[in-house]
């Protein structure tokens, strides 16, 4: 059921609300009902007496909104349900699945408020919107972990509580514009800071893949988490290196970084010219982590060309570090004593293999990247009056042209993203292909 009203008061106070109620049959038929509204409230003080006739102010807006939206989850996750598998000797097999099922799950709750101000000067020549925004999602349906001696590896509780604040801002202008000429631009950016606030009260860490490398939502870190062996460090920031001349690895999992970036932005311009057209974006990412399997494979394989620089196959390598003696604490800690500089000459197999299994550190690289994603060149056909075509314009296109800048050298850590909960992890992906096109519209 879905209700909403909208009210205004002399075209410049505006308030809207909804509310609107679910019932869902993968819920509880005791907790299946959930309501959800939202009210929005904005004021548009370029209306006002004494502004509406300012020449360089077109049009200014405050908004302040509140929801809350609700969502179910996925069948079959409160009841025992039978999953089939590989008949034995051409007869039926099924087993109880590997997740304890709840019949006492809540629907998640998503509360969220939000504030921001549009602004256009100099007759819509120039424009800025700027959103503020602050989420807290609570109840989240989640497969907690339980001890494998319960006859389970994960049960469904309502265990999460995530918060998700940020800024988006977007500027666009028209920088030219004349009877024959008009050039449009628009800039956008947006930082989100993304928290785990509360997970479950038996369980901080959730794994959300262990594959390739180990992926997890930790309490009071940002999500997507890699946990892997890092290096170990000297008091002067130098990589402590083993008695066998390889890098030392930490004794227990540490945080590697997350895969969320800082921010992300995006560059569009349109140039028309009489009947010729002329756009291009340019877009990124900054910030962020991802693992990649085709490089740690790559370089135990010796298949990348820095197994091959430098004559490192016939006269092998010093690794850049120290020798020292280190004492691990039980609290993953350690200490670093003695510190000498390494001088231990190994093979470049020996070099590649500690790479392989050696510091996970090694194939965790920085997401940034910079692309020249899309550019399109179009003309408008001249047409003589007829009353079925109205108008013909030819276009050709071409995208993923130009990896300007990218932080990983040997990944397009735009592999390793994806619509689910697991991402940044990338393991022999096929490139991002370059596309060309050829566009023809026509309006009736």
């Amino acid at each position: 059921m879905y209700a909403s009203a909208s009210v205004g008061y002399k075209n410049f106070l505006f308030l809207d609300a909804t509310v609107r109620n679910d019932w869902s049959s993968t819920l509880p038929v005791n907790n299946n009902s959930f309501t959800y509204p939202s009210i929005t409230g904005s004021f548009v003080f370029s209306d006002l007496e004494g502004l509406k006739n300012l020449e360089w102010l077109s049009f200014g807006k405050i908004r302040l909104g509140w929801a809350q939206v609700g969502n179910d989850t996925e069948p079959y996750q409160l009841y025992k349900v039978y999953e089939a598998q590989q008949p034995i000797d051409g007869k039926p097999s099924y087993s109880l699945p590997k997740e304890l099922a709840n019949n006492q799950l809540k629907p998640e709750v998503t509360s969220s408020w939000e504030t921001g101000i549009n602004l256009s000067f100099f007759r819509n020549r120039l424009g800025v919107d700027v959103t503020y925004y602050n989420n807290n999602s609570r109840n989240q349906i989640l497969a907690v972990p339980v001890s494998s001696a319960f006859g389970y590896e994960s049960k469904f509780l309502n265990a999460g509580k995530i918060n998700n604040r940020g800024v988006e801002v977007q500027l666009n202008a028209s920088p030219l514009k004349n009877d024959n000429f008009q050039w449009n631009t628009t800039v956008n950016y947006a930082k989100n800071k993304n928290k785990v606030v509360k997970l479950d009260e038996l369980v901080n860490t959730l794994t959300l893949s262990n594959t390739l490398v180990n992926l997890v939502a930790r309490e009071g870190q940002p999500y997507g988490q890699f946990l892997g062996y890092d290096f170990v460090y000297a008091p002067n920031g130098k990589r402590v290196v083993e008695n066998d001349g390889t890098y030392m690895k930490t004794s227990q999992l540490v945080p590697l970084g997350s895969i969320l970036p800082d921010f992300t932005f995006g560059f569009q311009n349109s140039f028309q010219y009489k009947n010729f057209s002329l756009g291009f974006l340019v877009d990124g990412r900054i910030g962020g982590k991802f693992f990649s399997q085709t490089y740690k494979v790559g370089m135990y394989a010796g298949i990348l060309d820095k197994t091959a620089a430098n004559n490192v196959r016939e006269t092998g390598v010093v690794l850049d570090g120290v020798k020292a003696d280190v004492t691990f604490h039980a609290d993953g800690t350690y200490t670093v004593d003695n510190v000498t500089e390494n001088t231990t000459n190994i093979t470049a197999q020996q070099w590649a293999r500690n790479e392989y299994n050696g510091p996970t550190t090694f194939s965790i690289f920085d997401a940034s990247y910079i692309k020249f994603r899309e550019v399109v060149l179009g003309y408008d056909i001249p047409l003589k009056s007829t009353k079925t075509v109205k108008n013909v314009n030819v276009s050709l296109y071409g995208r993923n042209l130009w990896n300007i800048y990218t932080k990983s050298k040997y990944i397009d850590p735009e592999f390793t993203t994806s619509g689910g909960n697991v991402q940044g992890i990338e393991g022999g992906n096929i490139p991002t292909p370059i596309t060309y096109g050829l566009n023809v519209n026509l309006k009736f």
